[in-house]
């Protein structure tokens, strides 16, 4: 674990080196999309990155560059960070690599197999509900 969070430590120092966060600013700029494209955008990313790396080592390696990203576009960080967290915790339970899959086989002595199909409607659900935050920012406007 030391050795991944050693890893994403120095991609993260590359990245600011380079000022990744502005460049990519600058490409989201130039492209057009709204606040609410640029999250969905970062949801779908992390969602992505959750199904195979552990969320505080992908949020350590995506934060810095996101946070810049969101501010310039007008996102409210704690908009933004609801729905890292609500996407994170879905990749913890969803295969290949799910931590929090791998811990419930001992448990409930099930198969992988079986908890995920178990787990999909669930799944589903907090899916929709976490870009419902992300479409709707009102939903979470009253945490202010």
């Amino acid at each position: 674990m030391l050795v991944v969070l050693f890893a994403a430590n120095i991609l993260s120092s590359c990245l600011e080196a380079l000022d990744a966060a502005t460049v990519i600013a600058g490409l989201i700029e130039k492209s057009g999309a709204g606040a609410t494209a640029v999250t969905c955008m970062i949801m779908v990313a992390l969602f992505l990155l959750g199904m195979f790396m552990d969320s505080g080592t992908a949020c350590y390696m995506l934060v810095p560059i996101v946070l810049p990203v969101a501010f310039k576009l007008g996102v409210e960080p704690y908009h933004l960070l609801v729905g890292m967290v609500g996407i994170q915790s879905i990749g913890l339970v969803t295969p290949p690599v799910g931590l929090a899959l791998f811990t419930m086989l001992p448990i409930s002595k099930l198969s992988v197999g079986e908890i995920s199909k178990k787990l999909w409607t669930p799944l589903i659900l907090f899916i929709v509900m976490c870009f419902a935050f992300t479409l709707f920012p009102d939903l979470t406007g009253w945490i202010k």
